[in-house]
């Protein structure tokens, strides 16, 4: 990392991925790189996300397991009358690691109902059924780095995220 000053801890690139939305999966797909958003969830020390059991996505993961993952979240703008000097504050990680599809119907029901209960704002939703797993699979990537890196706004430039 360049700009080792910005490093996040482990501690609080954990914390991020559990709190973070929205991620993006890198992967190599028909011998080009491929990158898609999905929601996801980080439990027991992996990023899970569910997908539908066919599409490029699985045959990027089934032929190249080895994937690149990031989110970030924008704290504000960093202006400046010095355009060089203009920036973006930010908190993003990014987790090396491999995909492999959830094998384990128990662990996939469980990553699943977690993905759906961070994201839903439904207090009458329903939960994830074994029924429901027939028709997606969960992914699981297990981390062999994750690295974080921070900006911090100044509170007063600190926008609503």
């Amino acid at each position: 990392m360049r700009r080792s000053d910005r490093a996040m801890t482990l501690e609080s690139c954990h914390r991020f991925l559990e709190r973070a939305s929205v991620g993006r999966l890198a992967m190599i797909s028909r011998d080009e790189p491929y990158v898609i958003p999905v929601n996801f969830v980080y439990q027991d020390g992996a990023v899970y996300f569910h997908s539908a059991r066919e599409g490029r996505k699985m045959e990027a993961i089934q032929s190249t397991p080895n994937v690149c993952f990031e989110t970030d979240v924008m704290l504000g703008i960093k202006d400046d009358t010095d355009p060089c000097s203009m920036g973006t504050y930010y908190r993003s990680v990014i987790v090396f690691g491999v995909a492999e599809i959830v094998q384990d119907n128990d662990e996939a029901l469980r990553a699943l109902e977690a993905v759906v209960a961070k994201h839903s704002r439904r207090p009458d939703r329903e939960a994830v059924s074994r029924e429901d797993m027939e028709d997606v699979c969960v992914v699981r990537i297990i981390p062999r780095e994750i690295t974080g890196k921070v900006l911090e706004a100044p509170q007063a430039l600190r926008e609503p995220v």
